[in-house]
């Protein structure tokens, strides 16, 4: 907190990985019945519960918030194309900011672009001001591929398409090893 009141807070949530303990409430069940949907469900319904917490207190509206997953999810067993590892959460509401529904942006961002964002949304920043990247733009960003639980051997991809369009992904030849 700083002289005028203001304050910043980081919450890290486990989330959706291993183990799967959790129910869509976020109440504990067991490695046996839990899943990464109902992991992730839970991780969303800890967040609409700080955020309603915020909106009971009043701070809503003076709040900029950001709810984001630190990466997606390859499936694990499930279906690929549900859960796409460079596809992650990212909710974003400025300060003052109010919408009757979610606005759901395709702009092409990387979490390269977080730090400036994080700068303006301090800066009083609504949420489609955040990034200089706008829907339908075209941009290269760099995607290093690997299997959970090997992360010594990893795949560079550069991919210029959707985040979720796996065709657009084209392997770039560089592979890091430890």
């Amino acid at each position: 907190m700083d002289e005028t009141g203001n304050r910043f807070k980081f919450i890290h949530l486990n989330g959706a990985h291993a183990p799967f303990i959790y129910d869509k409430d976020a109440n504990v069940i067991g490695v046996e019945q839990g899943s990464y949907r109902q992991s992730m469900e839970a991780s969303i319904t800890l967040a609409a519960n700080y955020i309603q917490a915020l909106k009971d207190s009043g701070a809503y509206d003076n709040t900029a918030l950001i709810v984001m997953a630190d990466h997606g999810y390859n499936g694990m067993g499930e279906k690929e194309e549900d859960f796409l590892r460079q596809a992650a959460l990212l909710l974003i509401k400025g300060r003052n900011e109010q919408h009757d529904t979610m606005q759901i942006s395709e702009a092409p961002i990387s979490y390269e672009d977080l730090q400036e964002a994080y700068v303006r949304l301090l800066d009083g920043a609504q949420s489609d001001a955040v990034f200089d990247w706008k829907e339908g733009d075209t941009r290269e960003r760099r995607f290093l591929e690997y299997a959970p639980g090997s992360e010594k051997h990893m795949v560079e991809y550069l991919q210029k398409g959707h985040a979720q369009d796996l065709t657009t992904m084209v392997p770039t030849g560089r592979v890091f090893d430890r």
